[in-house]
């Protein structure tokens, strides 16, 4: 309830949010990177890039090896701003100080403060929970980091390697849940590595099932309703059929709200799942108020 009517409140922001991290990601960032990646594959005259010649690339190419990982590191560093940026945003909107200023000042903040190893941390964690990422956290920078299909296809024709998959996918699934407040405590707390995770680990303790029941909730709710409004705007486009302009010009307006219904939702959840890591009982420093701090400052 709660959730409900904070987001029926700050939804335009919230919007606003989204959307321009992500019109920034596609196009300012990922274009850099691409353009970076075809510089370095030419330099080498590499045809192309894939786990295929992967080795080859690393034996005879070293420095363009070298330029692929920095490329990685970068990419990383990318993938954590963007996380810092929006969780920064969330807590603004709930405090009614929502100014991009404000989520830019605390992000650059917040990295030149984090701990190294925690980049490593997010690094790693984001790597395991690749299969989970579209629930947990979406970014358009993770779009190419897959496990190709006809090896996982391969896998699970086979038993023994089906079951190891299973219990692989299991044991992220449970990290993922015991780990969630460890990048919050980092950002907002300023706690070290080591200490976010005990004190993660502590309080998912004896909490498991109630946080995987909140997430099952939430993505529940965004797929139904996803689903209500494909089945809503089919049955419109239906009668539109009937008549070939209509369904021309009906195709079109249909796709729009179609992408504009499902970014909201996306919207919707990503915010559920943002507060869901950011309880009650965890005391966030930089909660208190931007404009107090700086009237102090």
């Amino acid at each position: 309830m709660r959730l409900k009517r904070d987001f029926s409140l700050h939804w335009k922001n919230y919007l606003i949010l989204f959307l321009v991290v992500e019109l920034s990601l596609e196009v300012a960032v990922i274009p850099l990177f691409n353009a970076w990646t075809s510089l370095l594959l030419n330099l080498g005259a590499i045809p192309y890039l894939s786990y295929t010649n992967a080795l080859s690339l690393v034996t005879s190419h070293p420095y363009i090896t070298l330029g692929l990982l920095l490329e990685l590191i970068i990419l990383i560093i990318c993938v954590f701003g963007q996380f810092a940026l929006i969780l920064n945003g969330v807590v603004l909107i709930k405090q009614d100080e929502f100014s991009f200023r404000a989520i830019l000042k605390n992000t650059a903040r917040q990295l030149r403060q984090l701990d190294p190893l925690g980049i490593f941390f997010f690094a790693g964690y984001f790597l395991l929970i690749v299969p989970f990422s579209g629930i947990f956290f979406n970014s358009p920078l993770l779009s190419k980091i897959v496990i190709p299909e006809f090896i996982l296809d391969f896998l699970l024709q086979k038993p023994l390697y089906a079951t190891l998959i299973g219990i692989l996918y299991l044991a992220i699934f449970i990290l993922s849940i015991r780990l969630l407040f460890v990048l919050p405590l980092m950002l907002f707390e300023k706690v070290k590595i080591k200490a976010a995770l005990a004190q993660s680990w502590q309080l998912t303790r004896n909490k498991f099932w109630a946080y995987t029941l909140k997430l099952l909730k939430i993505s529940f709710i965004a797929l139904i309703t996803n689903l209500g409004l494909i089945g809503i705007l089919y049955s419109i486009q239906l009668g539109l059929d009937q008549n070939p302009l209509s369904a021309l010009i009906g195709g079109s307006i249909n796709v729009t709200l179609l992408q504009i219904g499902s970014f909201l939702i996306s919207v919707w959840a990503s915010v559920a799942l943002l507060q869901l890591i950011l309880p009650a009982d965890v005391t966030l420093a930089t909660y208190k108020s931007t404009k107090k701090s700086e009237a102090v400052t």
